[in-house]
């Protein structure tokens, strides 16, 4: 959690009803581990929604769950007699959105 990651992604967006929405995508992770700098692609699928407060409102909130699978090496960092591996994460994320 300390130490820099960065990501770049490029996904596909497919809106299966009015607010409702899946999105495809692939990435690629760079950071540093072992103070070595390592990269690895990322694949992964999120399922969000779009609610507006109002039906003629020019902002909504969207709200994002995440599911990824890091290929190849880990974001683990190791210590003695412990090894932490994170290759599958579910993460959040919440945003305004206005247009």
């Amino acid at each position: 959690i300390s130490e820099a990651v960065h990501e770049a992604a490029l996904a596909g967006r497919y809106y299966f009803s009015e607010s409702d929405f899946f999105d495809l995508g692939l990435s690629g992770v760079y950071f540093k581990k072992n103070s070595e700098w390592k990269k690895a692609p990322r694949i992964f699928v999120d399922y969000g929604r779009n609610m507006k407060p109002w039906p003629h409102a020019h902002f909504a909130l969207q709200a994002k769950i995440r599911l990824s699978y890091l290929v190849g090496e880990t974001l683990g960092r190791e210590a003695v007699y412990t090894t932490k591996t994170v290759y599958t994460t579910i993460s959040g994320q919440v945003a305004l959105v206005f247009f």
